[in-house]
């Protein structure tokens, strides 16, 4: 059977639209994820940290994630904040090793600890008092409990105070639980999804003062394609082999 050469053309046409059209597609794609990783820094960057503090003494905070598909944005800014130098570090260490880096959080806690010197010469640590006297040395073991919470027997901070005419030391031993969460929300079924972390503190001394967190952007699979197809039609004459070139979607990969 012979092919006419407007036929021919015509095919050569169709699948050079078809060729042009996949990659617009796939450059219009590969745009959108710049754009959106380029969002995704500025957001995490300029997030504020929301802070709460249940009655329980639990503190939960929480910030948008940095999610992008190329570590170099985030490796290329020179910043301040020492726990974006953190993530940075952590990138560049897990580069070497394997490349496979999906998500990093650098996060910088406080403890506080109120106490004070009152007139009868006695240092108040949370329940706990210690007499100051007139000795060379006082040495005090002590361990501080919740004050938000009265049924929770764990002492989260423990230790020594050594006490005297000239001297004040505390050596602290701190005990800890942290909930980490990396998700995604929406404020609305408008808005485009944003990926955030939030960790919570059951410790009722200790204070999140900072948090930055990094995910890998997911690169959705790529459906379509244009290639060589081999395979057995259907037509009136029968079943026959065919070889033909044209686009395809991939229900399954493998």
């Amino acid at each position: 059977m012979k092919i006419s050469t407007e036929k021919i053309i015509i095919f050569v046409l169709i699948l050079l639209l078809f060729g042009i059209g996949y990659f617009g597609y796939s450059y219009y794609n590969k745009y959108q994820s710049e754009v959106t990783s380029r969002t995704s820094l500025v957001n995490g960057l300029n997030g504020e940290l929301e802070i709460e503090r249940n009655k329980n003494g639990s503190l939960t905070a929480k910030i948008s994630t940095i999610e992008i598909s190329n570590t170099d944005m985030l490796l290329d800014i020179k910043s301040k904040d020492d726990n974006i130098i953190q993530l940075q570090n952590i990138i560049k260490q897990k580069d070497k090793i394997n490349n496979r880096l999906d998500n990093a959080l650098a996060v910088q806690t406080q403890l506080t600890l109120k106490y004070k010197d009152s007139l009868n010469k006695n240092i108040i640590i949370g329940d706990t008092t210690i007499s100051d006297t007139t000795y060379p040395t006082y040495e005090r073991n002590f361990a501080l409990y919740n004050d938000y919470d009265k049924n929770d027997t764990t002492a989260w901070v423990f230790g020594n105070v050594i006490l005297g005419k000239m001297i004040f030391e505390i050596e602290l031993d701190i005990k800890n639980k942290y909930d980490v969460t990396i998700g995604r929300e929406r404020k609305n079924m408008f808005s485009p999804w944003q990926m955030y972390a939030d960790i919570t503190t059951y410790n009722p001394y200790d204070n999140i003062t900072n948090i930055r967190s990094y995910s890998k952007q997911k690169i959705k699979p790529k459906r379509f394609g244009v290639g060589v197809s081999v395979g057995v039609g259907f037509a009136y004459e029968g079943i026959s082999p065919y070889v033909g070139v044209g686009i395809n979607y991939n229900f399954i990969e493998f």
